[in-house]
């Protein structure tokens, strides 16, 4: 060590010049590392990565190629749930941020309301396909009308305590008027390296109170993902999906001069690709 000051007392230039380039480098490395492991993470905190998948397809108008979906119809998703022995599960999301909404809580005389970004409507599913810890409550009644899950930063915003919170009604005010809601669950929040990002769910239900789409072969506004028991048996998968197109909805597309042709994408492939 006393060499080292030595040398470094005689040659201050050279090295305070070799010393920072070290230590520009180290901290380059450690930045970049951070960096990919960030990004090479994504959607992997779920116990089932690897065997969930999302419905997309390549759209054609005329013949020219429109580019790719991520969305799909939600009967598609309904079909293949009940008539694909290879899909063990589905969950649907439709994005609900379009409607301006905004959540009025009141306790007696308190009354407290924010706008509400990051809502979406989604199946009971969800919790089956995804790791979204409970904090507190339950997605047992997730497939009846007028239940919602919050996150626990959100729920923060009207109730004190998450497990208090559970059980309580808010008003969901927007674009579609007004619509009360029972708290079932608070999730905890999601992490930043998932693609999938929300901060209020509604169950698959309610859309009824907006939209009948949930019903249709042609409405693809829906964001579909599935688990699969194997993720080597996506050409069944697949067979299945090109037959249910065939007979529900290919005709009404071509019909308008559209042309879908559908495949799957890998969850863990989502974000980079």
């Amino acid at each position: 060590l006393i060499t080292i000051f030595r040398q470094i007392q005689k040659n201050k230039v050279f090295s305070f010049i070799n010393i920072l380039g070290l230590a520009l480098g180290m901290a380059a490395c450690l930045v970049i590392s951070q960096y990919v492991n960030f990004h090479t993470s994504f959607d992997t905190f779920h116990s089932n990565a690897d065997q969930i998948f999302r419905l997309e397809s390549d759209a054609y108008k005329n013949g020219e190629h429109l580019g790719q979906s991520y969305n799909a119809p939600s009967m598609m998703g309904a079909a293949l749930r009940d008539q694909s022995p290879e899909v063990k599960e589905v969950a649907r999301f439709y994005n609900y941020n379009y409607a301006n909404n905004s959540i009025i809580y009141t306790d007696g005389d308190d009354k407290v309301s924010f706008e509400q970004p990051g809502v979406f409507i989604a199946d009971k599913g969800t919790f089956e396909l995804f790791d979204f810890k409970f904090l507190a409550g339950s997605p047992a009644k997730f497939d009846e009308p007028q239940k919602a899950v919050l996150t626990l930063t959100a729920s923060k915003k009207y109730f004190d305590n998450p497990e208090k919170a559970i059980g309580k009604s808010f008003t969901l005010s927007g674009n579609n008027g007004n619509n009360e809601y029972e708290l079932i669950g608070v999730v905890d929040d999601i992490p930043e390296n998932s693609h999938i990002q929300f901060e209020l769910l509604l169950s698959y239900p309610s859309m009824d109170n907006y939209t009948k789409s949930r019903l249709s072969w042609t409405n693809s506004n829906f964001t579909t993902y599935m688990l699969l028991s194997d993720r080597n048996r996506q050409g069944e998968v697949m067979s299945i999906i090109n037959q249910l197109h065939e007979e529900n909805s290919k005709e009404s597309y071509a019909a308008n001069g559209y042309a879908v042709d559908y495949f799957l994408r890998p969850l863990t492939d989502i974000h980079l690709n």
